[in-house]
This record gives C-alpha cells, sequence and structure tokens, in this order.
C-alpha cells in the first residue's frame, strides 16, 4: 500500500525514551517488525514499532540501535508491517497498515484537542477510520518463585523473590469518518455511516444487502465506505471548506507538498 499525505510538517523535536518493556503504557498493539514513520519535522525513521493505544505513544528501534518514544503530536503518519491475523469475528487482514495522526475535538469546555492515532481502513475523500479502543486489562500476579526464576526481584523478609507479571487485554474496534464537519465524527454504531451519506442511504443499503456486507466488519465496512465515495456529488465529499481545521496547521501553500509513508 503506497499512501500519499498532502500537508505540511509543524517543527516539534524527537524525544528520546526508554525500551518499550520499561514503560508503564498499557494496550500494546504490535510489535511490528517492519515500520516507517514520518515526523512532524519531516524527518523518517525505520525500524520496529511498538503502538500504546492507551497514551497514543508509539516507540520507535531504528537500525541504529537508537530509541525514540514519540507522541501522537510528534508524528505525522507512519506504515508497518505484519502477518496476517485473523481476529475473532472480523476478516480484516492486511499486511500493510497505515496510521494517520489526527486531532479529536475535547469534549470538556475551554482544554486543547488531543492528538491521536487512527488506522486507515479506506482512502478518501471521505476515509473510514479505526481505532482498537482499550477496554479491559488485568495485570494477574499467579505466584512467587525463589531462586533463579525469571521476573522482577524483590526481598520478603530475608529471601529473594521474583514476581511474575502478566497484562492480558482487550480491544475493542471503534469506527470514525475523517473528514466530516471539519473533523474527526465517531460512528457509535457501525450502521451510522448510512447517516453521513443520507442522500444515498438507499443506495448502500441495497449494495450491502446485495453483497452480504457486514457493518461491524472492519474490510466489508470499508467496502461500503469507498463505494459511497464514488457515487459522486456534494454528499460523498463531507468535508467541506472548513475541513481543513483537522490538518497540522500551517496553511493552504503547505498542501502542495507530499509526502510518501512505506514501510
Amino acid at each position: 500500500m503506497r499512501v500519499v499525505f498532502i500537508g505540511a510538517m509543524l517543527s516539534l523535536g524527537l524525544g528520546t525514551g526508554s525500551r518499550a518493556q520499561n514503560t508503564p503504557y498499557l494496550g500494546l498493539n504490535g510489535p511490528f517488525t517492519t515500520a516507517a514513520v514520518v515526523l512532524t519535522t519531516g524527518q523518517r525513521l525505520t525500524g520496529t514499532l511498538d503502538l500504546y493505544y492507551g497514551a497514543d505513544v508509539i516507540i520507535v528501534r531504528s537500525v541504529n540501535d537508537s530509541t525514540y518514544t514519540l507522541s501522537a503530536q510528534q508524528v505525522r503518519a507512519f506504515a508497518v508491517k505484519e502477518a496476517p491475523i485473523q481476529r475473532p469475528g472480523d476478516t480484516y487482514v492486511a499486511l500493510e497498515r497505515v496510521f494517520l495522526t489526527l486531532p479529536t475535538p475535547s469534549k470538556v469546555p475551554a482544554t486543547k484537542e488531543a492528538w491521536r492515532f487512527y488506522e486507515q481502513l479506506s482512502p478518501g475523500p471521505v476515509q473510514l477510520l479505526r481505532r482498537e479502543n482499550l477496554r479491559d486489562c488485568n495485570l494477574l500476579i499467579p505466584q512467587y518463585y525463589e531462586g533463579t526464576s525469571t521476573g522482577r526481584e524483590y526481598y520478603e523478609g530475608t529471601r529473594r523473590v521474583r514476581a511474575h507479571r502478566r497484562a492480558t487485554c482487550r480491544f475493542v474496534s471503534v469506527f470514525y469518518l475523517y473528514p466530516v464537519r471539519g473533523g474527526v465524527v465517531e460512528l457509535r454504531k457501525p450502521k451510522d455511516v448510512l447517516k453521513h451519506f443520507p442522500q444515498h442511504a438507499q443506495q448502500l443499503r441495497t449494495y450491502a444487502r446485495q453483497n452480504g456486507l457486514q457493518y461491524a466488519n472492519a474490510r466489508e465496512l470499508s467496502l461500503l465506505v469507498s463505494y459511497a465515495n464514488t457515487l459522486g456529488g456534494d454528499n460523498a465529499r463531507l468535508d467541506g471548506p472548513e475541513a481543513r481545521a483537522g490538518e497540522h496547521p500551517v496553511g493552504a501553500r503547505a498542501r502542495s507538498k507530499t509526502q510518501r509513508v512505506e514501510p
């Protein structure tokens, strides 16, 4: 997959962080063994990548053994490769995945918008995006071992023991459309996609029924959005002039510049 990102880059610095296994972040998605990252400075990093959805942080280990801990606001986009994984109840399998960084308006008045990572499931003009939100995460401490067992050391009385911890996390897919009314809009239910194409809603229902598409299936929902984009007319472009508010803020002249991201 080759994706062209149009827009300018903000001048933000890199933060060098600790290795992923020493970070406090929960909700690991990955690790991805092949990744390409474009920063808002225009710098490009390649290497392995860990994505922490809960904190909207990625950790990149480059080929020169440097490790970078990066927030979403420092990243323009990144692409990763992975082996196909069949998830329960879903048939969306992609060898190459593209993630965009977009601002999410705050629900609390007078607070700043948050920058978050979104996986791009279909191209535009109206894009289908996904976030795998962390819903449940249980930390299990089954037992303690003496001696040389692996784990975290600590002292209990005069005995040295090691604690074994394991995190079991559950992710739930949440779908979004972008750009709609100038930004990212969450689909509270996958079928709500029809509300954002009102002029073609009946046509989309017929297309989904005739092709056996399930709204809750990521791949099939992406096919429906891609079909909606082919219908043309103003209804297929929901961004409008105000949608540019969702870009990295630089200005119209910056939109003539392009960046390619290929893992």
